[in-house]
């Protein structure tokens, strides 16, 4: 914004210089009909034409200023864009990388919870079984002994005794 405020100062400066050299001209030429001579005249014009000259030189140099500062300024922008977009794109790749790993990470949890899961399981189902295995054994003995006892007391059918019947 500076650069366009330079601009714009310049711009006016040199309309000013215009302005004022045309209306010199002509109050010149007005004034000085009857008492101005053509070599004066010539001289005056030379001087004018000379100065103008300088200050179109000056602008020119100015303007040589003005725009390298503007093409420093838009290089530097360019290379702010390309660190910023290099950057962005660094930091995308990083993320796919850690979401990426992430999932693997969770991939390789799961598999070990369920390869646990299943241990578990088959362990639970091993003891399930050896306690179903020693609940039939145990039921087994105890109706052993039971057939065991009613034999020892000669007891047929049914193996309530009478006592339990009388009540």
């Amino acid at each position: 914004m500076p650069v366009m405020w330079q601009f714009g100062t310049i711009l006016i400066a040199i309309i000013g210089v215009l302005v004022t050299l045309v209306t010199v001209i002509i109050t010149v030429l007005k004034l000085g009909r009857n008492t101005v001579t053509k070599g004066d005249l010539n001289n005056g014009i030379e001087s004018l034409r000379s100065e103008m000259l300088r200050m179109f030189a000056k602008m020119e140099s100015n303007f040589e200023q003005l725009r390298s500062e503007m093409d420093r300024r838009f290089a530097e922008a360019e290379a702010d864009r390309k660190r910023i977009e290099d950057t962005a794109a660094a930091d995308r790749d990083k993320i796919r990388a850690e979401v990426c790993s992430g999932f693997a990470e969770a991939a390789a949890n799961r598999e070990k919870i369920r390869d646990e899961g299943a241990a578990d399981r088959e362990r639970i189902r091993a003891e399930a079984r050896d306690e179903r295995n020693n609940i039939h054994s145990e039921i087994n003995r105890q109706n052993q002994n039971y057939i065991d006892h009613l034999a020892y007391h000669n007891v047929k059918g049914n193996p309530v005794s009478k006592e339990k019947d009388e009540e």
